[in-house]
């Protein structure tokens, strides 16, 4: 129950009636005043300082355990781009090898090609080379 002014009055009016204005003001100074439920006593302070002390020690330990977790992240984090990185070596080695040997397969087929294509074309010129005498031949003997 809160205690209001007009409480305070009435029971000061009461007080005065019964025991006499002296003894009425000696008590009421004895009572505190309005509003003291929101004062805080010492005993509610150290409390809170035992709490806010409690706070900061586990903010510390969580602080430190955080730093901890990312110095292990980092770390983490090295190993896997040095592993990542050997990977992706390891990967263009095998792309230019793979990539050497299809280069010089196509090499050799365009090589037996070219050849295959270079020994048709002098067999067709042998042959038109030839056709072209025994056309002149016979050219020449109707003459």
């Amino acid at each position: 129950m809160t205690v209001t002014e007009q409480a305070r009055k009435d029971l000061y009016d009461s007080l005065e009636h019964v025991h006499g204005r002296e003894v009425a003001t000696t008590l009421m100074e004895h009572l505190p005043p309005v509003g003291w439920a929101d004062v805080a006593r010492q005993s509610d302070i150290i409390a809170v300082r035992s709490d806010i002390d409690r706070l900061r020690t586990d903010m510390i330990a969580s602080d430190d355990s955080l730093r901890s977790d990312i110095d292990r992240l980092r770390t983490d984090t090295g190993t896997l781009e040095s592993r990542l990185r050997g990977d992706i070596d390891r990967l263009d080695r095998s792309i230019d090898e793979r990539f050497d040997s299809k280069a010089n397969m196509l090499r050799a087929d365009l090589g037996r090609e070219i050849r295959i294509w270079s020994l048709s074309i002098m067999g067709l010129t042998a042959t038109m080379n030839a056709a072209v005498i025994a056309l002149v031949s016979v050219v020449i003997s109707k003459l």
